[in-house]
């Protein structure tokens, strides 16, 4: 349910390639303006890098076909994050009374989510609850610039170490 190999074809830059990732998303019912997405699903892992796709595809190409989806996945993921502004296997919600159900926070979906929120923004989607969202996350994350790698769950930085699983990666982006 992820459209990584998507993204991979629109990093290309080749017009032959961005044509087929415009033919997928006009298609694709996770595109759609007329998407409905709940706190309910268990979209921590995809609702991230599908906006990523979805931002990069319109701050190359200017197609607002996808800024209402670019808008619902964004304002999904604000409201979906903890009180830290971080995610965990599912969204957190009213429900739970805002936590997070599982064991713990997860640094590697928690960076996707956030990069997607952040490009939400460059792409014009400008919303309280959106700015909310970005400002509760990037608070966690400048607690470890300059001090150490992103543990699995939330732990202090660790010094001894420069990534796990790729969030140091998805951390410099």
């Amino acid at each position: 349910g992820v459209p990584i190999d998507l993204l991979g074809l629109l990093a290309t830059g080749e017009p032959k390639f961005i044509e087929m990732v415009s033919k997928a998303l006009r298609a694709a019912p996770w595109a759609s303006p007329d998407l409905k997405l709940s706190l309910a699903d268990s979209g921590i892992w995809h609702w991230g890098y599908t906006n990523l796709l979805l931002a990069e595809y319109y701050l190359l190409t200017k197609d607002a076909s996808v800024l209402p989806a670019i808008k619902i996945y964004a304002l999904g993921l604000a409201r979906g994050q903890d009180s830290g502004g971080l995610y965990g296997h599912r969204m957190a919600s009213p429900k739970r009374n805002g936590r997070l159900p599982g064991y713990a926070q997860m640094n590697q979906p928690s960076l996707s989510n956030f990069m997607g929120m952040l490009l939400a923004q460059k792409c014009g989607i400008d919303d309280p609850i959106l700015a909310k969202g970005v400002s509760t996350t990037y608070a966690y994350y400048a607690t470890y610039v300059g001090r150490g790698g992103f543990p699995y769950g939330v732990h202090g930085p660790n010094s001894a170490t420069y990534n796990n699983n790729g969030t140091s990666g998805s951390a410099a982006l």
